[in-house]
């Protein structure tokens, strides 16, 4: 998963002068291969969510009250929030009732009380909660990496940005990772055969581990194009004066 970038306009100014080129390369090395970590840890910590959601009656019922509540406020906060962008607030609704109908799944996925849920109708349903806990669980991964990055580099001031942009790429890259292991839980029948599930999470693990470093990269080069813009903004308006 994506570690938020910085926006320190005078430390890239230096780095530009001194030479970026290898600045970026090293950055983009380095972000792809936490994503790549972050995303084989999304990858596990979902995986293993929804086999405990789906053998376990306390995990499942635990999980789809959470799911629900946690959708009903995001729901409620936003009809309610009249300040922000319609196009966010619409994200964000959408995002909402996802995380609800997730909830729900917690439930219809259990196997001890839908035991005859049929095949087409429950790889969906685990695709759905994969992309609901993978969202969640990699936002928190990335604020715990971002803390602890800030709080050991102290050379200079840094300011995490979040732009439409990168947080949009974000949400693309637990998007397609949920999708990817709620997809493979539910073809392999993870929750009917356990010993399946090493080769399974071995393959997830590589698979959300690409679009993880896939995903760092990106938000490197999205910030340092947009870091680059507001220089050369800055020189013509300097030059113009």
């Amino acid at each position: 998963m994506p570690l938020p970038t910085l926006t320190n306009t005078n430390h890239f100014a230096s780095l530009r002068a001194l030479g970026t080129r290898d600045h970026i390369i090293w950055a983009l090395l380095a972000t792809a291969a936490v994503g790549a970590v972050l995303g084989a840890l999304v990858a596990i910590f979902t995986n293993d969510a929804l086999y405990e959601i789906s053998t376990v009656p306390a995990f499942a019922t635990a999980y789809g009250v959470i799911l629900i509540v946690l959708g009903s406020l995001m729901v409620w906060r936003k009809l309610w929030d009249r300040h922000e962008a319609m196009a966010k607030r619409a994200l964000v609704l959408g995002f909402s009732v996802l995380v609800m109908c997730s909830g729900a799944a917690c439930f219809l996925l259990e196997k001890d009380w839908f035991m005859h849920v049929p095949y087409l109708l429950k790889v969906p349903l685990y695709m759905l909660l994969g992309v609901s806990l993978s969202f969640t669980v990699s936002c928190s991964l990335v604020d715990i990496a971002s803390g602890c990055i800030d709080r050991v580099s102290d050379e200079y001031s840094r300011v995490f940005a979040w732009s439409p942009h990168q947080v949009f790429l974000i949400l693309a890259g637990a998007v397609v990772m949920g999708a990817a292991v709620g997809f493979m839980f539910g073809v392999v029948d993870v929750e009917d055969d356990f010993s399946r599930i090493q080769g399974e999470s071995a393959t997830l693990v590589g698979i959300c581990s690409v679009f993880g470093g896939i995903t760092g990269a990106a938000n490197v080069l999205l910030e340092h194009h947009s870091n680059r813009s507001r220089m050369d903004e800055r020189s013509q308006l300097n030059s113009a004066t």
